[in-house]
């Protein structure tokens, strides 16, 4: 197979075929996920746990999200194989985007904690992406006011979600960066597994 780069080198006929092989189990995952989502909770599982505080929903569906964002950038790696083409450089950012999605969602839905610790994680990422969505709104020069219910303001969600969380007392946390989720859920021990982040961001990076 040639990669897409400027020599036109040929990738090594067992090395395109072992991705292929590999990369044949994206799809079938991906859909796998969304049968598992549509399921809903399963009775005595840790997420039904989680579901019996008010704001634990949140953990279980960011949780999903994250992991089939990831996942369809290893759909799409797949469906670039099988097309014929490898790229040259290209397929780093969507392996970086399928990890970050494993990662994030293996931190939210961590066996090892305990509900209370799983809904914290859950209530401080959705706080992180509506305080983004703030900052955009307001990068855009959205005004808030110009917002008509029932849509809401990103700042209007971010003050909303933290006046729940503080009536279920459930307590403020820092979400860890993204270097730091590959260091703990990536399979690898810390350090290699940061390594990797930082390789596979290289690329993102240029």
């Amino acid at each position: 197979m040639m990669t897409d780069d400027s020599e036109g080198d040929t990738q090594d006929p067992q090395i395109t075929a072992r991705l292929a092989q590999t990369l044949a189990q994206a799809p079938t995952l991906f859909d796998r996920l969304g049968v598992t989502a549509r399921a809903g909770v399963a009775p005595g599982s840790p997420a039904a746990e989680d579901a019996t505080s008010e704001l634990g929903h949140h953990t279980r569906i960011l949780a999903i999200d994250h992991l089939a964002t990831g996942l369809e950038h290893l759909v799409i790696w797949h469906r670039l194989l099988t097309g014929g083409s490898q790229p040259f450089a290209a397929h780093m950012t969507l392996i970086r985007g399928a990890m970050e999605g494993a990662v994030t969602s293996r931190w939210l839905i961590d066996p090892r904690q305990d509900a209370g610790e799983r809904v914290r994680r859950g209530v401080a990422l959705l706080l992180d992406d509506y305080a983004n969505r703030r900052d955009f709104e307001r990068d855009f020069g959205i005004d808030p006011a110009a917002i008509k219910s029932p849509a809401k303001s990103g700042a209007d969600r971010y003050k909303e979600l933290q006046a729940e969380r503080d009536a279920a007392k459930i307590g403020p946390i820092k979400v860890p960066s993204t270097t730091y989720r590959f260091g703990g859920y990536g399979g690898l021990q810390p350090g290699p597994g940061r390594a990797i982040y930082r390789l596979l961001s290289a690329y993102a990076h240029g």
